[in-house]
C-alpha cells in the first residue's frame, strides 16, 4: 500500500513539475506589494503527531504560503533576517520576495506582513522582460553591505548593494573562478553561503553546484574571497552525492560548520529531502566531503520540493534551521516554510 501511494505521489510530482501556470514566468516584473496567506503546519510527520524531535533537530512549526498574485512561487533561495522577523527570497523566474514575519507568543508564525516582489536583474538581457536563461536566481546570501545572488543557467554570481533594501536592478558580476563555465546550464550553481564571523571561513563565500559537469558526478564547491578581484585565491572541493540527491542550498551554522540542503526524487520514493552537516575544518582545497546526515525526510513528512535553506538565531538565542520549497507554479505542489531548532 505504501509503495502504491509513493508511486501515485511520484506521478503527481512529475506532473506538477511540468504543468506550469501560464504566468509561471511573469512578464510583470515591476516592484509591488502583494498579500500572502499562511496555513499553519503543526505536525511534521502525520503518522506520529506527537513527535517533534528528529535527530539533532526539533520541529518548531511551519506554514504553507499562497497568494493570488500569479508571480508568487518558484522560491529557490532564502535568508531569514532580524532574528526571524523578516525574510528575503529569490525565485527561479528572476524575482525577489521579501516579507515581515509576525510571530505568536510561542514563536510560531502568525502572518507574513508587508510582502513585496520585484525583479532581480542578472546583468544579462533586458531589465524589463527577460528569458529564463538569464534570470534563474537560485540562492542568495549577504556579506556586510552587499547581497550576492547565484544564477544557475548562466552560472554566474551577481553582487548588489544591500543595506536594508538591496538594489537588485544594478548588479556587478563577480569574476567567475575556473570551473563555473564547465557546469551544465540546468545543473549548475545552486547554493551560496557566507562564512560566519570568527570562524575559519569568515568573510568568504562558499558556492556549490547542483552536481558536477556530467550526470553522476559529485557536486563541486568553491571558496571565494569577494575582495580578490583577480580571482586567484579560489579553493575548490567536492561533495559526494548518492542516489538521486542533488544540492539545492547551503548556509553556515554559528560554529562554522556548513549545512547543505539536498533534494531527491524517483518514481520509487517520490520527492525526498536531506540535510547534511560538514565540519568547518574539513572544508579545504581538494577535499572530498561526505559529512553527516542531520535530517532526512520524504512522503511521510510535510515536505515538498525543498530548495531554500537559512540558518539564524531567534530572539531566544536558539539556532533555527529554516527550509523553503519551490512549488514550480503547479497546482499540485505547495510553497512550504518549515523551522527546526538545532538541539545537537
Amino acid at each position: 500500500m505504501i509503495a502504491g501511494w509513493r508511486m501515485v505521489a511520484a506521478v503527481l510530482f512529475i506532473a506538477g513539475a511540468v504543468v506550469l501556470s501560464p504566468s509561471g514566468i511573469a512578464d510583470d516584473r515591476r516592484e509591488r506589494s502583494l498579500k500572502v496567506d499562511v496555513d499553519p503546519i503543526e505536525i511534521f510527520r502525520p503518522s506520529e503527531p506527537e513527535k517533534m524531535r528528529f535527530g539533532g533537530l526539533e520541529f518548531k512549526g511551519g506554514v504553507v504560503l499562497s497568494s493570488e498574485d500569479k508571480a508568487f512561487g518558484g522560491l529557490s533561495g532564502v535568508r531569514v533576517l532580524e532574528d526571524g522577523r523578516a525574510l528575503i527570497a529569490v525565485t527561479d523566474t528572476g524575482l525577489w520576495f521579501r516579507a515581515g514575519i509576525e510571530r505568536k507568543g510561542d514563536g510560531g508564525i502568525r502572518a507574513f506582513t508587508a510582502a513585496r516582489m520585484g525583479r532581480v536583474y542578472s546583468g544579462h538581457g533586458s531589465r524589463e522582460k527577460s528569458v529564463k536563461f538569464f534570470i534563474d536566481a537560485e540562492s542568495i546570501t549577504f556579506l556586510e553591505d552587499r547581497a550576492f545572488v547565484a544564477f544557475e543557467m548562466i552560472n554566474e554570481l551577481a553582487v548588489y548593494s544591500a543595506g536594508s533594501n538591496p538594489d537588485f536592478d544594478r548588479p556587478v558580476r563577480l569574476k567567475s573562478p575556473p570551473g563555473f563555465a564547465d557546469l551544465h546550464p540546468n545543473a549548475g550553481l545552486e547554493a551560496i553561503a557566507t562564512g560566519r564571523d570568527n570562524t575559519p571561513l569568515s568573510g568568504r563565500l562558499v558556492v556549490v553546484s547542483e552536481r558536477g559537469k556530467r550526470r553522476g558526478d559529485d557536486a563541486i564547491g568553491w571558496v571565494i574571497d569577494p575582495e580578490d578581484s583577480a580571482g586567484t585565491k579560489v579553493l575548490s572541493f567536492t561533495i559526494t552525492l548518492d542516489g538521486t540527491y542533488r544540492v539545492t542550498d547551503a548556509d553556515f551554522l554559528p560554529n562554522g560548520d556548513l549545512l547543505i540542503l539536498e533534494r531527491g526524487f524517483s518514481l520509487g520514493t517520490g520527492v525526498e529531502m536531506r540535510l547534511r552537516r560538514f565540519a568547518a575544518d574539513t572544508i579545504r582545497d581538494g577535499a572530498e566531503l561526505q559529512g553527516s546526515v542531520l535530517l532526512e525526510a520524504g512522503l511521510s513528512e510535510r515536505i515538498d520540493n525543498m530548495e531554500g535553506l537559512s540558518v539564524y538565531r531567534n530572539s531566544e538565542g536558539e539556532t533555527i534551521v529554516a527550509l523553503l520549497s519551490d512549488d514550480n507554479f503547479s497546482i499540485l505542489q505547495r510553497t512550504i516554510f518549515l523551522e527546526f531548532a538545532l538541539r545537537d
